[in-house]
């Protein structure tokens, strides 16, 4: 895992920066390194490397996460050469990347459980997070994965890698409830038990028995911006931008600010009252798409105007509890009983 942030790194940059010259210098190097990959895996698995670093008490075999990786780099690859117009690799990378799905699923899923692996928090955010768990399975894996974490008392029974996973996942299938009372927990393992414990600053280990100002847990920072403020990039550049927040638990308020290359967008919310209240800031030359907690599309003000007298503002759809419009650069007042 940790040699895979060489083609991550530039991916992330390409995405964040809509820049593709990175990609353009670094795609020689990414292929082979790839294909380096091939000549360590055994039928598909790579069972080399650190993998979930210093988890508090569940061990995760390195086999797992480190095939996911490996998928996950030739995955990157084939759109990086789809993005550069190199074809033939572009398929020939896809094809790399479906044939260690298989074979990941092959040694490490039990279909009869829907359990990865040992069944850990981290083997199970691990293939949801990265693509691998195909689509028919994934309420079951998700309902293990929630049931693990109940069992182990809400308590991040993880290492790096799982820590980062695990969260993400959460949000990203309509659990969040779950990742919030995680990071609201105290007891050990948790952020709360470093806090309680005089931390300030991310420790490399959950006990504080390593060095003790490391960033290795510090996706969480991430996580707050992506889900509680619900800043995201829609495409490469952040030339179209979502801003979804959160609201959950007893949390009252977020705010946040991004300094994208188009410019400053934030997402600043709170419930005065019941009332939701949303100012979003949109950079220029951006289109955004902005979701306000609101099952009723009618009932939601911009401006202190309905939104149908709001210039600049046009509903596209309902989805679930949330009402969706679309903005153009400026700054927005949302509101929403």
């Amino acid at each position: 895992a940790w040699d895979s942030v060489y083609p991550l790194l530039v991916w992330y940059l390409y995405e964040y920066k809509g820049d593709k010259s990175l990609v353009e210098k670094h795609y020689p190097r990414i292929k082979r390194y790839v294909d380096f990959l091939a000549t360590r895996s055994k039928n598909g698995i790579v069972d080399y490397g650190l993998g979930d670093w210093v988890p508090a008490k569940t061990q995760t075999g390195a086999a797992i996460t480190s095939t996911a990786y490996y998928f996950v780099d030739a995955g990157i690859l084939s759109k990086m050469a789809g993005l550069l117009g190199h074809a033939e690799d572009e398929k020939k990378y896809a094809a790399v990347a479906a044939g260690i799905k298989t074979a990941f699923n092959g040694r490490f899923y039990q279909p009869a459980t829907g359990i990865y692996d040992n069944g850990s928090i981290a083997a199970l955010s691990c293939a949801l997070y990265q693509g691998l768990v195909e689509p028919e399975n994934k309420a079951k894996v998700l309902d293990n994965l929630v049931a693990e974490i109940k069992m182990q008392n809400y308590n991040m029974d993880v290492g790096i890698l799982g820590a980062k996973y695990v969260l993400n996942v959460l949000a990203d299938n309509g659990r969040i409830d779950v990742a919030y009372q995680m990071l609201q927990q105290r007891t050990f393992p948790s952020y709360g038990y470093w806090v309680d414990n005089g931390a300030t600053t991310l420790w490399e280990d959950w006990g504080g028995k390593e060095s003790l100002n490391h960033i290795m847990f510090g996706d969480v920072s991430a996580w707050f911006y992506k889900y509680l403020a619900g800043i995201n990039a829609a495409s490469p550049g952040f030339r179209d931008i979502v801003i979804k927040p959160h609201v959950i638990g007893d949390l009252t308020s977020a705010k946040a600010s991004y300094e994208s290359q188009q410019g400053r967008i934030v997402s600043d919310w709170k419930l005065d009252k019941g009332v939701f209240q949303l100012t979003a800031i949109v950079p220029a030359n951006t289109n955004a798409t902005v979701y306000v907690p609101a099952e009723d599309a009618s009932k939601v003000n911009e401006g202190g105007r309905p939104i149908a007298k709001s210039s600049g503002v046009k509903l596209l759809r309902q989805e679930k509890e949330y009402s969706v419009f679309e903005v153009a650069s400026g700054t927005y007042r949302f509101s929403s009983p």
